[in-house]
C-alpha cells in the first residue's frame, strides 16, 4: 500500500490520508501518519488541493464536536450554526490550522 510507494514519486494527498492521521483511526491512523511524516522529510514529492483542505477541516470539525459535545453527526451543522463560539475551542482543528499555516 503507502509502503510500496518509490522513494520521488509525486504523490496526490487526498482527504482521507490526513483525516485517518488527524482522528487516529484504529487501522490506518499509524500508516498514514507515517507516510504523511516521510512527505515532510522530502522522501516523496507531494501535492493536494483547496477542495481537499476544506474536507480535511470540514470532517475534523464535525468530528471534534461530536465526540466533545456528544451531538449526533447529522446535527452538528445546525448545532454550531447556534453555537459559533466553540469552534474557537476545537483543539484538533486549530492544530490542524497551526501545521497548515507554517
Amino acid at each position: 500500500m503507502l509502503n510500496d510507494i518509490e522513494p520521488g514519486t509525486e504523490v496526490f494527498i487526498d482527504a482521507n490520508i490526513f483525516l485517518y492521521d488527524i482522528l487516529e483511526h484504529w487501522r490506518y491512523g499509524e500508516v498514514c501518519k507515517t507516510f504523511l511524516e516521510d512527505v515532510n522529510r522530502g522522501k516523496y514529492s507531494s501535492l493536494t488541493s483547496v477542495l481537499v483542505c476544506n474536507e480535511v477541516f470540514h470532517r475534523t470539525m464535525i468530528a471534534e464536536v461530536v465526540e466533545k459535545y456528544e451531538i449526533e453527526p447529522k446535527s452538528v451543522v445546525s448545532y454550531l450554526k447556534r453555537n459559533r463560539d466553540i469552534i474557537k475551542g476545537l483543539k484538533k482543528l486549530g492544530m490542524l490550522w497551526r501545521i497548515l499555516s507554517e
